[in-house]
């Protein structure tokens, strides 16, 4: 199977999600996807981490997004975040020198509630 195929099939590798664009729902460009956070213990994807572009806060901001807030574009390869530029320049975030814990499930929470959303581990899959 070569990597085409793979993303043929909604299969990628990480590293390839890594500098795509995040778009607003109205189809602006306004953040570019980091990093992804994986649970080790279900496989799943818990965070796309995204930096916003030309923001007003420093470049060192990221920001956790719960992976299923994000909907794939796949005729363009990028990710739609259904929230405005000034809901996601307001949510919690933090610094690229010093990461959270992300396996602290009350963070977690507290960030899938910002966004209107469950924890991933309370989402049921299939």
């Amino acid at each position: 199977m070569t990597a085409n195929d793979m993303h043929r099939h909604d299969l990628t590798r990480a590293s390839a999600i890594n500098g795509r664009d995040v778009l607003s729902a109205v189809g602006d460009a306004f953040a570019r996807v980091e990093d992804v956070v994986v649970d080790l213990t279900t496989g799943r994807i818990a965070f796309a981490v995204v930096a916003l572009d030309n923001s007003a806060r420093s470049s060192d901001t990221l920001y956790p997004i719960p992976w299923r807030v994000l909907t794939r574009n796949a005729d363009r390869d990028e990710y739609v975040l259904n929230v405005d530029k000034e809901k996601l320049e307001n949510a919690p975030s933090f610094d690229r020198r010093r990461w959270p814990d992300m396996a602290d499930r009350v963070w977690a929470a507290e960030i899938a509630t910002y966004y209107g959303h469950r924890p991933f581990w309370e989402v049921v899959v299939g």
